[in-house]
């Protein structure tokens, strides 16, 4: 794991912390959030509900792994209304855990998760019932899996708020 410590050194997440199964906690209110489109990808994402499979199966995926890192990317906005400075936040995580992911290919088996829907395509193909043009480097979220991020950052050691006029944005890599 040291060479992978030292990867999520090198790419900048702000914190990370190792996690295991029992540390992470699983909530199908999440679930009932991306049903009810709260971020407006419902259906429109392959790596968003319905297309990720059902409740049971996602977290089935994730109890595959026994350990992993919780990686987060801590963003300092302008003000709390600072939503350009929030977008480009995410836009670095996306970039961070991507970073990661392609790292993580010659591994083995691992689960990466990012925070938000998929970002890879400008409009992804479930849009208009279109293959996902790129499989293999499409991300799902933490939340999509039914993951109560809140608890599980706090189960793992780390701040879920980290001060003022801050976002901080969650990824995982889970492995055996």
């Amino acid at each position: 794991m040291s060479n992978l410590t030292d990867k999520i050194n090198q790419i900048g997440f702000d914190k990370f912390a190792e996690v295991n199964l029992g540390q992470i906690v699983f909530d199908t209110v999440f679930r009932k959030l991306c049903e009810d489109n709260v971020c407006r990808s419902y259906g429109t994402n392959y790596m968003c509900p319905p297309h990720i499979g059902e409740v049971e199966e996602c977290i089935a995926k994730v109890k595959k792994y026994p350990k992993g890192w919780l990686l987060q990317s801590i963003v300092q906005l302008e003000d709390s209304f600072d939503f350009e400075g929030m977008m480009e936040g995410q836009k670095e995580h996306d970039r961070r855990i991507r970073e990661l992911a392609e790292f993580l290919k010659v591994k083995g088996d691992y689960l990466i998760l990012g925070a938000g829907p998929c970002p890879q395509c400008a409009e992804c193909g479930a849009v208009k019932r279109t293959p996902c043009p790129r499989p293999g480097e499409a991300i799902s979220s933490v939340e999509a899996h039914c993951i109560d991020v809140m608890k599980t950052v706090t189960n793992a050691g780390l701040k879920y708020n980290n001060g003022e006029a801050t976002v901080s944005y969650i990824g995982m890599v889970l492995t055996k």
